[in-house]
């Protein structure tokens, strides 16, 4: 249905040092609509809004940059920095056009002419065993490049952390994310207001019995 399509990738990666590894790359995207996005019909109202498909969105294509470098001291320890950029034609995205009848706020995918994404993630792990640690911050700037104004929904600032511990049989891990406040931005650009900032945590406990039988337990978004 959208005919054909080239996406070439390069890349590169120096090692100077055993304990430090650079690289860089670009590469080319193409991702056409989605059965979901051509055609959802989908409503949630007690959360308050409906999104419904568009049969009109075209392909998105794109070019990415990045560079990035991982630095291991110790077998211990790891860090990764990562830089990148998105440049994207026609990004296909889920906007607020408006309100039903009802009240409920409408969604819909449509495509944006000229996107820009950029950003920053840094990782670090520490891994003696029984425990395993790691935390990520993650910078995000995200930009309609035809208003100038900011892609919407889109947290500007994600931190996550990630502790697990093996006791014998038993593993326990916990997973926190912190997404800062974003801007609503509907389809005629107004800055509706801010989707305020979100903290979660995760939890799972995992269970490996002798006779090859695991038992698994998890509770997401623990303290609602």
């Amino acid at each position: 249905r959208w005919g054909n399509a080239l996406t070439p990738s390069v890349g590169v990666a120096l090692e100077p040092s055993g304990t430090l590894r650079l690289r860089m790359g670009a590469a080319r995207g193409f991702r056409g609509p989605s059965f979901k996005e051509l055609g959802w019909r989908f409503l949630n109202a007690a959360a308050g809004y409906t999104v419904e498909g568009n049969d009109a969105l075209v392909p998105e294509s794109s070019w990415q940059l990045f560079t990035g470098a991982t630095w291991a001291p110790s077998r211990a320890l790891r860090v990764d920095a990562d830089l990148y950029r998105n440049n994207l034609r026609e990004m296909i995205d889920l906007v607020l056009v408006g309100s039903t009848e009802a009240g409920l706020l409408r969604y819909t995918p449509q495509n944006r002419a000229r996107a820009r994404t950029q950003g920053l993630e840094l990782a670090v792990s520490y891994h003696v065993a029984p425990l395993h640690l790691s935390a990520s911050y993650e910078r995000l700037q995200a930009t309609d490049r035809t208003t100038g104004l900011p892609l919407s929904q889109r947290a500007p600032h994600t931190v996550r952390l990630h502790p697990d511990r093996q006791f014998h049989a038993l593993r326990l891990d916990l997973t926190g994310r912190w997404a800062a406040a974003a801007p609503v931005i509907d389809a005629a650009g107004t800055r509706l207001a801010d989707q305020g900032a979100l903290m979660t945590w995760d939890a799972a406990a995992q269970l490996a019995h002798r006779h090859r039988l695991t038992l698994e337990a998890g509770v997401d978004n623990l303290l609602d």
